[in-house]
């Protein structure tokens, strides 16, 4: 499902609003930027669990994708959810792209990061 950036602007200005005061409209020049930069950088960390899942396939695995978010990768008999997570860091301005992977057995629970976007 795909996020309006407009949408998403709102309900960003709505939050600076409710936290600082003041009118809404007065957050929503920053909070549109902040918006763009957010989908724009969600749109680039989709696309890296897109070739992480493509490899896995060209490997031979078998991939069912629940959402943008979760897949479950199976290979053999070893079969894993993968989760995908997203982090600003905003001291350095870089988006971290993490992998989550859980065996269905519980075993192996890992997180690591597969990319950095700038």
């Amino acid at each position: 499902m795909e996020t309006n950036v407009m949408k998403l602007a709102w309900s960003i200005a709505k939050k600076g609003q409710k936290r600082f005061g003041g009118k809404v409209s007065e957050y929503f020049a920053q909070a549109l930027k902040m918006a763009h930069k957010e989908l724009k950088n969600r749109k680039a960390a989709i696309s890296v669990l897109d070739e992480y899942l493509e490899g896995a396939e060209q490997n031979g695995a078998t991939v069912k994708r629940f959402n943008n978010d979760y897949a479950d990768v199976k290979l053999g008999d070893l079969h894993i959810t993968i989760k995908m997570t997203i982090e600003y860091n905003g001291s350095v301005n870089e988006t971290w792209v993490y992998f989550t992977t859980v065996r269905t057995d519980g075993t192996n629970k890992s997180k690591s990061l597969v990319r950095v976007i700038k």
